[in-house]
């Protein structure tokens, strides 16, 4: 789970009722969101599709965090280093 950096989240509930955008593509992403639901009952998802999708997203603040499989993580450091 990455949150802005300025956000005022602090852990996985501070999520009730706000919006998490993810990559339905990634691996076990579904298992993650099962983990998510157990812990914070009530939470909007958005589907969006690649990494740059969803890093966009966060930083226009159409969501409030995003989900992403560790297998993600490398190509969402390229794309944060070399877009902003």
């Amino acid at each position: 789970m990455i949150y802005r950096k300025n956000s005022k989240y602090k852990n996985i509930n501070d999520l009730l009722k706000k919006t998490v955008g993810y990559n339905p593509n990634g691996t076990k992403i579904n298992d993650a969101l099962n983990r998510l639901s157990k812990k914070v009952s009530n939470y909007g998802v958005s589907e969006l599709y690649g990494v740059e999708a969803i890093v966009d997203a966060l930083y226009d603040k159409k969501v409030d965090a995003i989900l992403i499989n560790e297998g993600s993580r490398d190509h969402l450091c390229f794309y944060i280093c070399y877009s902003f």
